[in-house]
C-alpha cells in the first residue's frame, strides 16, 4: 500500500491511503482544487 502526498503551496501536507479506488483520488484532488480555488498554488503528486 502506497502513500499519495499532496504538496500544495502551504505550511502543511496533505496525506491520503491508496485503498484501491482510483476513482477516489480523482474525487479527492477535485475537492481540494475547489476548497483552495486559487490559481497561484502548486501541486505536486508524489508516489512513495
Amino acid at each position: 500500500m502506497k502513500d499519495l502526498n499532496y504538496y500544495l503551496n502551504l505550511p502543511y501536507t496533505i496525506s491520503v491511503k491508496k485503498l484501491g479506488d482510483e476513482e477516489y483520488f480523482a474525487q479527492y484532488l477535485d475537492i481540494v482544487k475547489r476548497f483552495l480555488k486559487s490559481n497561484n498554488f502548486l501541486l505536486k503528486i508524489k508516489l512513495l
